[in-house]
C-alpha cells in the first residue's frame, strides 16, 4: 500500500550538503547515527518476495546477488531465500510482515519530500533501538524492504556487463549494495568521521574493497562482496565460515538491563549525487558529503 507518510532517512552518497539540512535533537535523545544494525533474531535465511513487476531476468539478477552474499562468507545456509509475490504492494508506514523487493514506477514526494533529489533505490528497516546514548547502542532489525526507483533511473539486468547500456545502472550492483543494507551493513568507510579528507588514490582503494561504498555511477560493476564487506559481516554475525544460522551465543548486541527499546524506522537511500544525511524521527542527526571524483 502506497502512502504519503514521511520517511525517516539515512541518505547515502553526496556532493555538497543541502541548505535545507537542519541539525536537531531526535525524540530518541542523543542517538548515534553510526550505531550498528543487526537482525535481532539472527536467524537465516530471510525469505524475500520478489515483486511481480520485475521480469524474469531481473529476478535472476536478484537471486544471484543474494547467493553472492552467502558465498562470500562460505555460509552453509543462505542468507536469503526467494519467492514470487503476486503483487507490488509495498508498505511505507509499518512492518507488513512481508520482506520484499519492489519496483517503483511512480516515485513521488512520498519517498523524497521537500523537493530532494530522488534516490536510485532505498532499503527501509523497521526495528527497535536499544542502549541509546551508550557505547553499545544498536538497532535490532525486525523487518526490511528494498524499493528500486524505475521512475527516474534505468537499469540493466544483462548477465554480461559488456552488453549493458552505458546510461543504465547495473541492476546486479544496485541490488548487491541494497542487500548489504538489508543484512545490516552500513557504508564503508564511515565518511561522517572523515568527510572529503582522503586522497583520490585512497578513495579509489576503499571503493575497490567494498560494495558498500556510498556512491555509484553508470560504469560501476560490482557483483561480488569485497574484503571490507565480508570482514564486517563475519564480525556482525560471528560467522567464521559456519552456517549463517549458527550464531555465537555471546554477542555485543544486547539490551542493557531494563531497556525495552524504542520502535524506529530508518531509510537508507542510494543516491547518485554523493550527499549523505542521517535522520531519525524526522530530524537530521548528522550529514556529510564525499567527493565522487
Amino acid at each position: 500500500m502506497k502512502s504519503s507518510w514521511p520517511l525517516l532517512a539515512l541518505f547515502i552518497v553526496g556532493c555538497t550538503p543541502s541548505t535545507e539540512v537542519v541539525e536537531g535533537s531526535s525524540s530518541t535523545a542523543a542517538v548515534n547515527a553510526e550505531a550498528p544494525y543487526v537482525w535481532g533474531n539472527k536467524t537465516f535465511p530471510k525469505s524475500i518476495g520478489l515483486s511481480n513487476s520485475f521480469n524474469s531476468d531481473e529476478k535472476i539478477a536478484m537471486t544471484q546477488m543474494g547467493a553472492a552474499w552467502s558465498t562470500s562468507v562460505s555460509a552453509r545456509d543462505p542468507f536469503f531465500s526467494f519467492s514470487n509475490l503476486s503483487n507490488n504492494n509495498y508498505n511505507l508506514e509499518r512492518n507488513d510482515g512481508i520482506l520484499g523487493i519492489y519496483r517503483v514506477d511512480d516515485w513521488n514526494e512520498s519517498f523524497t519530500p521537500n523537493d530532494q533529489i530522488a534516490p536510485i533505490a532505498i532499503t527501509q528497516l523497521f526495528g527497535r533501538r536499544y542502549n541509546t546514548g551508550s557505547a553499545n547502542e544498536y538497532v535490532s532489525i525486525e523487518h526490511a524492504d528494498i524499493l528500486i526507483n524505475y521512475d527516474d533511473f534505468s537499469f540493466s539486468s544483462e548477465q554480461d556487463p559488456l552488453q549493458k547500456d552505458p546510461v543504465e545502472y547495473d541492476l546486479h550492483t544496485v541490488v548487491l549494495h541494497e542487500m548489504g543494507h538489508f543484512l545490516g551493513l552500513s557504508h564503508i568507510p564511515v565518511y561522517s568521521l572523515r568527510p572529503n579528507s582522503e586522497s583520490l588514490s585512497s578513495r579509489s582503494n576503499y571503493k575497490a574493497s567494498s560494495v558498500m561504498y556510498p556512491s555509484i555511477d553508470f560504469s560501476e560493476i560490482k557483483r561480488v562482496p569485497k574484503s571490507k564487506d565480508t570482514t564486517v559481516l563475519n564480525s556482525k554475525y560471528s560467522l567464521s565460515g559456519l552456517a549463517a544460522s549458527a550464531i555465537a551465543v555471546e554477542s555485543p548486541y544486547k539490551p542493557n538491563a531494563k531497556d525495552l527499546g524504542k520502535n524506529v524506522k530508518v531509510v537508507i537511500e542510494l543516491m547518485s549525487n554523493g550527499e549523505c544525511h542521517h535522520k531519525m524521527d524526522g530530524v537530521t542527526i548528522g550529514h556529510h558529503s564525499i567527493k565522487l571524483n
